[in-house]
């Protein structure tokens, strides 16, 4: 057993009880032997509200915001190819990837049932990515619509925007990889806004009432997620690294990606997974 197991069962059991703390206190008994209010004391679906109002729907409100900022970045960069506009399209793309990353722990309702994670967080295969670019095949939005989940998302901008041959960008050259980076990112920001349009249109009301009819049920899709992504940060993130001792000695699919963000992505997913639990502010 290592010594991350432990930590992150602890951590697991504070989760739990976080979250049955919201759906255990509303019991349908009156206490008469306190006068003020305590820790917990407030219904589950005024609960839900908040983590829907203060916590998901400004996560998504943030990726959105963060890809649209990219969006215009790239388009800006493939009219007018400058080394700037190359960091400032790769500055956009690090917020992304943090903003993404705190919606890990909130992947409930309308990023499941749209599938988020296959539109943004399915991890590029580079080679996929090298072989379209070398193509002639069209590149537009409509076209690498229909392209697999390994050349598009969050991940395959980073490598159209980071990995060897990125430079180009920054020269008329690189138009067709420029092209290709902003049709994924003009693809990810469509599936983004359905998910977040889908919570400010009415599916806030229904988390709070409960995704199959009780609060509940709200609370384990909730937990299930938060749970989820702390092993993603225990399991894909910071076991592989105190178990490899070294950079060098991580396996290849634990390493850095081209934009080397991995720490700050598994810092950030961490951070979405304790703002569904203490709310924004702690």
């Amino acid at each position: 057993m290592t010594r991350s197991q432990p930590v992150f069962r602890s951590v697991v059991i504070v989760c739990a009880a976080a979250l049955a703390l919201a759906a255990c206190s509303d019991d349908g008994t009156e206490d008469t032997t306190e006068t003020t209010p305590r820790a917990g004391s407030e219904s589950t679906d005024i609960v839900l509200e908040s983590i829907a109002d203060d916590v998901i729907v400004p996560a998504y409100e943030e990726l959105v915001g963060a890809l649209s900022d990219l969006h215009e970045a790239v388009e800006s960069l493939c009219e007018a190819p400058a080394p700037a506009a190359l960091d400032q399209a790769r500055t956009d793309w690090r917020a992304v990837d943090l903003a993404w990353a705190r919606t890990q722990a909130l992947d409930v309702g309308p990023a499941m049932e749209r599938r988020l994670m296959a539109s943004l967080g399915f991890e590029a295969r580079p080679e996929a990515v090298t072989e379209l670019l070398a193509g002639d095949g069209a590149l537009d939005p409509a076209a690498l619509a229909q392209e697999g989940a390994a050349v598009r998302g969050i991940s395959a901008i980073e490598v159209a925007l980071f990995a060897e041959g990125a430079d180009q960008l920054a020269a008329p050259d690189g138009a067709r990889r420029c092209e290709y980076a902003a049709s994924a990112t003009e693809l990810s920001l469509d599936a983004s806004r359905l998910v977040l349009d889908d919570w400010v249109g009415g599916f806030r009301a229904t988390f709070a009432t409960g995704v199959d009819g009780s609060a509940q049920s709200s609370v384990s899709a909730l937990l299930n997620e938060v749970t989820f992504a702390l092993q993603l940060v225990d399991d894909q993130g910071l076991r592989s690294l105190v178990e490899a001792g070294s950079a060098d000695a991580l396996p290849a699919n634990r390493d850095d990606g081209p934009a080397g963000t991995r720490v700050a992505h598994l810092r950030s997913t961490l951070a979405g997974a304790a703002a569904a639990l203490t709310g924004p502010d702690g």
